[in-house]
């Protein structure tokens, strides 16, 4: 837990409580016996590993599942959710991992879909509906036009759109299930001050996340889960990031985290570096045993409007960062390379034989591509696995 932060004033009987709640799809368990507090005005962070049962959990609370076994208290009243309206009715939203905007409505439509309001219960009333998403977008600190469509909208840019969704329903309990997966580090931030407000203001917020700092950062208190089922619940700063990690796996890490550097791998010359890559061309056959030059190389890669002129090398074990906000041109760099733009310009060697501007060609070459939006551009969902 971040020690600047006031400590939590949550107190009293739980706000959500969920007793020996258990589902099943099929013959995998994915939850099991699994007992949860959430207090109001207590940031509660779900951590495990990938499977562990955390998003399971999100949708049986939200009535997006129905759980096999066991019992879910809103204000200590048992509850039942027959779908998510029910549970959206009773003041509980969700912030989920995978985007539940219409590519096709804009910002205002998705953010009011259902709740649009209305002349005389019938006609929609167009200028009360982005008069109230500009004070709701002002008030989140989103920085998007009401009038914009999705589909126009970066990944990062419809993540907070969605966060501003679920914060529009005044809710009593707001899940968040990854929600910085897309974002920068300075959006990131807005989203921390966020949750702070929604803290003071006495809603209770149950936070996801695989990054552990961002757990100390936000969290009052931690449940681990493994494999469906509890393993421990504790005040976040009574515990350590080597301690969450081996509840997680189930078993203590050794410290080969991050191992050595492994032989072979060019080092680059800070000075070298600031003076581009057309000075890079060095024999590396002493460093690398392998290649004379860069594995990757990229020349003079531009799109209208995204990026100009861009050159890149990347050596044998090498690994590359692209820094940058929202807009910088990170992404457009990277579908240019891989041949997905059809409006980018770029020459693209592997191993100093060219590779021609398709996706077929790259793939070819050995240059793979996991793309922003994996959902929509990185899956052929109609396709069995």
């Amino acid at each position: 837990m971040n020690p600047d932060r006031e400590p939590s004033a949550a107190s009293g009987p739980p706000l959500l409580q969920l007793r020996d709640i258990a589902r099943s799809f099929g013959v995998v368990h994915a939850l099991s016996g699994v007992d949860l507090d959430i207090r109001a005005g207590e940031v509660h962070a779900l951590v495990g590993e990938n499977g562990a049962g955390k998003s399971t959990l999100i949708a049986i609370c939200a009535g997006v599942h129905q759980p096999d076994r066991g019992e879910i208290a809103l204000r200590g009243r048992p509850v039942r959710f027959g779908g998510p309206a029910d549970a959206e009715a009773s003041g509980i939203s969700v912030v989920y991992q995978e985007l539940s905007l219409i590519s096709d409505l804009d910002v205002a439509q998705n953010i009011y879909l259902h709740r649009e309001p209305r002349r005389g219960r019938v006609f929609l009333d167009g200028g009360a509906l982005y008069a109230q998403c500009r004070d709701l977008l002002r008030r989140v600190e989103v920085d998007v036009d009401p009038h914009a469509r999705v589909s126009s909208l970066s990944v990062a840019q419809r993540q907070l759109v969605e966060i501003a969704k679920a914060l529009s329903r005044d809710a009593a309990v707001v899940f968040m299930d990854e929600p910085t997966a897309s974002l920068t580090s300075v959006e990131q931030e807005y989203l921390f001050g966020v949750i702070a407000r929604l803290r003071a203001a006495g809603t209770a917020v149950v936070y996801v996340s695989h990054r552990l700092d961002e757990i100390f950062r936000v969290a009052d208190v931690v449940t681990v889960l493994k494999d469906g089922r509890p393993v421990r619940t504790m005040p976040a700063g009574a515990t350590d990031h080597d301690e969450m990690v081996g509840l997680m796996v189930g078993r203590e890490l050794a410290n080969d985290l991050y191992p050595p550097r492994p032989k072979g791998v060019v080092e680059r010359d800070p000075e070298v570096l600031q003076r581009g890559p057309e000075v890079m061309e060095r024999d590396s056959d002493s460093a690398s045993g392998t290649h004379p030059g860069p594995r990757l190389s990229v020349r003079g890669a531009s799109s209208p409007g995204r990026i100009r002129d861009i050159a890149l090398d990347v050596w044998p074990g090498e690994i590359v960062g692209l820094a940058g906000l929202i807009g910088s041109g990170r992404t457009s760099l990277l579908r240019a390379i891989f041949g997905v733009d059809p409006e980018a310009q770029r020459a693209v060697f592997v191993d100093g034989q060219p590779v021609a501007a398709s996706p077929a060609a790259a793939i070819r070459a050995g240059i793979g591509f996991v793309s922003e939006d994996r959902t929509t551009e990185g899956l052929a969902l109609d396709l069995t696995n």
